[in-house]
């Protein structure tokens, strides 16, 4: 079955979660040996003013023309509005975990099975990116390179790391997860949000979109699309001029690592007493920052791949986790 009328099923009838377009209905193909194939989906109209991704580069440009006023820049209401979002997402994770007797969605341990997939995932993913990233290094724009070159460099610290890095399986449970969260699948409405397709990304197999998963992996996607959208906008809105692009980046860096607070603040005060999060703060953040890791790992081969010119946006991010994290 899709996973987004699976989910969307299950979120509309059993859990009642009020933050999303309700399926109404669905035509499916029957096939033989019983496989199921859906053909379309019905489901609520939400009426709203755009996506959060938008939104989020609409309020970013807005700060980046206060920069060049030498005004001070003004959130507004935006903080408070992502410490919402945070309550949604963290309410749409307790939702996922709770225990409702259906066993494609109740939630389970942790085994070390699926422990060992994921990390040799993240692994297989760092030594092909960093080898892609040493053997092209000469088609990367010469003004990314020293911050490629450091990357580089602690290529072996974070294979380490990814290799030898395992919290207490124990105290960990998986469910049933967005699987391709971002503020691209955010809809703004009047005063709140809705959270669309629950497709998964649609690269990966069906079977391995509907598997259970760590609720911090979504969380991970969403921190990720903040800090693009705050290095999109340094780049789009530089003026090569060095004092204000120094400005510029230094807002921009501010900026996302405050409202990354604030919507985790927001998130965990949604999620409640959810099992599928770690009640230990070290041992979230801890799983936080190798998620992280696998976003930018993605994001960098995409940008190598298909715009070598924004590689130095998820480098940026890159070299955030290699410093504050792999060599402290």
């Amino acid at each position: 079955m899709n996973p987004e009328l699976e989910i969307g099923r299950y979120l509309t009838e059993k859990a009642a979660f009020p933050n999303m377009a309700r399926v109404g209905g669905a035509i499916e193909y029957l096939g033989e040996g019983g496989n199921t194939t859906t053909l379309a989906i019905l489901q609520e109209f939400v009426p709203n003013g755009g996506d959060c991704w938008n939104h989020t580069l609409a309020h970013l440009k807005r700060l980046s023309e206060a920069v060049a006023r030498g005004e001070a820049p003004d959130n507004g209401n935006f903080p408070e509005r992502m410490e919402l979002l945070g309550e949604r997402v963290g309410l749409l994770h307790a939702v996922l975990a709770g225990t409702s007797g259906d066993p494609a969605f109740d939630p389970e341990p942790v085994s070390d099975d699926d422990w060992v997939e994921w990390m040799s995932s993240i692994e297989r993913s760092a030594v092909e990116t960093l080898d892609a990233l040493k053997r092209r290094i000469d088609s990367i724009p010469e003004r990314h390179r020293a911050m490629v070159e450091e990357v580089c460099a602690a290529s072996d610290r974070i294979r380490d790391h990814v290799k030898t890095f395992r919290p207490d399986l124990a105290s960990i449970r998986k469910a049933r997860i967005h699987g391709d969260l971002h503020l691209g699948q955010i809809l703004v409405t009047q005063d709140d949000f809705v959270i669309i397709d629950f497709e998964g990304e649609p690269a990966r197999p069906l079977a391995e979109r509907r598997r259970k998963h760590l609720p911090v992996r979504d969380v991970a996607g969403m921190l990720r699309s903040f800090g693009y959208a705050a290095r999109m906008t340094v780049q789009h809105e530089s003026l090569g001029n060095d004092e204000f692009d120094r400005r510029l980046s230094a807002m921009a860096e501010d900026w996302e690592h405050r409202i990354g607070e604030i919507f985790l603040s927001g998130y965990f005060h949604g999620a409640g007493d959810c099992v599928a999060i770690p009640r230990d703060r070290d041992v979230f953040d801890s799983l936080l920052n190798l998620f992280l890791l696998e976003k930018v790992l993605y994001e960098c081969v995409y940008e190598l791949n298909n715009r070598p010119d924004w590689i130095g946006i998820p480098i940026a991010g890159l070299i955030n986790i290699v410093r504050n994290i792999y060599l402290a």
